[in-house]
């Protein structure tokens, strides 16, 4: 059966904030400027293409890529 999910990326001062629907098995690019993806600009921790996310069954996987200059 279909399932969705959303996401909700939260800025620490409540003022950013975004949700993305997220579809079961489907990757999303999250990062400060991602190239297609999720954008989450307001965070400077993160790189500009910073970790894939894929929602699967009960889980989200989130996979930090190499070039990310912080973890997760």
């Amino acid at each position: 059966s279909f399932m969705a999910v959303e996401l909700l990326a939260r800025g620490v001062e409540g003022i950013h904030q975004t949700a993305l629907p997220l579809s079961e098995n489907q990757v999303i690019r999250l990062g400060r400027n991602p190239q297609s993806g999720w954008q989450v600009g307001w965070d400077r921790l993160i790189s500009r293409e910073h970790a894939d996310m894929r929602w699967e069954g009960d889980f989200l996987r989130v996979q930090c890529l190499e070039k990310a200059t912080n973890p997760l």
